[in-house]
C-alpha cells in the first residue's frame, strides 16, 4: 500500500513533468492558441456582422404621431412649475450680488 506521501511525490512529478513539456513546445502552443483564436473570432464576427445583414429587423407598424394637446399640456405643466418654483423663498439659493457674506440683503 502507498502511503500518502508517495502518492503526493508521484502527483508532483507528473505536474513537473507536465510543465516541462509545455515549456518545450511553448512555441507550438502559441500557435495552437493563435489557430484557436481566430477560428473563435471569425465564428463571432460571423455571427454578429453578415447573420444581422441578412435578417430584417422586425419593426412596428404603428408610426409614432407628435401629439400636439399633449406638448401644450407638458410645458404648461412645466411653466407652472417654474413659477412656483420663482414664488418660494425656500427653493432658490440667494443670490451673490444681492447678498453679502452673511446671507442678508445689503439693499436697503
Amino acid at each position: 500500500m502507498k502511503s500518502a506521501s508517495d502518492t503526493l511525490k508521484i502527483l508532483i512529478g507528473k505536474i513537473e513533468k507536465s510543465i516541462w513539456v509545455l515549456g518545450l513546445h511553448a512555441f507550438s502552443l502559441i500557435i495552437l492558441f493563435i489557430i484557436i483564436d481566430l477560428i473563435l473570432g471569425s465564428i463571432v464576427f460571423y455571427n454578429y456582422v453578415f447573420l444581422t445583414e441578412k435578417e430584417n429587423p422586425n419593426t412596428t407598424e404603428s408610426i409614432l404621431r407628435f401629439d400636439d394637446k399633449t406638448y401644450k399640456s407638458v410645458i404648461e405643466k412645466l411653466n407652472n412649475n417654474e413659477e412656483a418654483n420663482k414664488l418660494s423663498p425656500i427653493s432658490q439659493p440667494p443670490n451673490e450680488k444681492q447678498t453679502g457674506s452673511t446671507g442678508q440683503d445689503t439693499k436697503k
